[in-house]
């Protein structure tokens, strides 16, 4: 007489809850990981763009190069706001930018690359754009 079996075992029931397991797992690291990443990018960006500010404030005005300056990031999540402090300082690479423009054909160059670096949670993230000063 052959016994016929029904139903699962336990051991088949221990090894689906671990597979499961491990598969859930992996999802939710993926899930971490991809959040802490998506919010790295938007800090980066916010200090991006206020490295590229300081570069216009230098264009507009000379006098702030060497300054410290700073902006402020609103991060929202739907229900709150968390504003985030960006310090930017501006410095001239090489060249010079006279605060009158040089007469034309005279010549002389009013050009400098200036650099705005932007410190947000002690990282830095510079930019480099080359200012001058135009008749």
């Amino acid at each position: 007489m052959e016994i016929k079996k029904l139903g699962i075992s336990l051991i088949e029931v221990l090894v689906a809850i671990f597979i499961v397991g491990i598969v859930a797992l992996s999802i939710a690291h993926l899930m971490t990981a991809s959040a802490l990443g998506t919010r790295d990018d938007i800090l980066g960006m916010c200090a991006w763009q206020a490295a590229l500010s300081g570069i216009e404030e230098v264009r507009g005005n000379r006098t702030l190069i060497g300054t410290n300056r700073n902006f402020t990031c609103i991060l929202s999540n739907g229900t709150t706001n968390n504003m985030m402090n960006v310090q930017v300082t501006t410095r001239v690479i090489r060249g010079n930018i006279s605060n009158t423009p040089p007469s034309e054909g005279s010549g002389i160059n009013s050009c400098a690359l200036v650099e705005a670096r932007a410190t947000l949670l002690n990282k830095n993230y510079t930019v480099r754009d080359m200012v001058c000063n135009f008749q």
